[in-house]
């Protein structure tokens, strides 16, 4: 289910098409929707959820900066921030397969390239990544601790 922000004259086609184009949806449900954008309590808790996405987003980067690592820019919003290693010497591939060893899942940014290729950087979710154990992980990989490449 969703809903959409349209013109009256858009509304009308739109409906006629839901209608004729599917099975509809159930009248509860979309009176539950209705109920919700109307009394503002959908705009109350996505603010309630930014602030807390905002929060986890200073602690996470101030958790890896305290580790040693590198934060590539401060998320001015989103849920995912990059992160690298202050020395060239580190692989991540090989950080984020011992990261699950621990108990951690790590995202290199290989992942995430069109190539795949290796890049010195790790894609991190600021919900799942403020954690005591991940900032740990992460400092002794910085300290030397971790496996060289090669």
């Amino acid at each position: 289910m969703g809903f959409v922000a349209a013109s009256e004259e858009l509304t009308d086609k739109l409906v006629y098409q839901k209608m004729v184009g599917s099975l509809t949806s159930s009248e509860l449900t979309e009176k539950l929707a209705h109920s919700v954008l109307v009394d503002g309590s959908c705009r109350a808790h996505i603010q309630r959820l930014a602030q807390r996405l905002a929060q986890a987003q200073q602690q996470t980067c101030d958790g890896l900066e305290a580790a040693g690592m590198k934060v590539f820019t401060r998320p001015a919003g989103g849920p995912f921030l990059w992160a690298g290693f202050p020395r060239d010497d580190i692989d991540v591939q090989r950080v984020a397969q011992d990261a699950v060893a621990a108990g951690i899942l790590l995202a290199p940014g290989q992942l995430f390239d069109p190539d795949q290729q290796a890049l010195p950087w790790l894609r991190l979710n600021v919900c799942y990544a403020n954690e005591p154990a991940v900032f740990e992980f992460l400092a002794r990989q910085v300290q030397g601790k971790g496996l060289p490449k090669g």
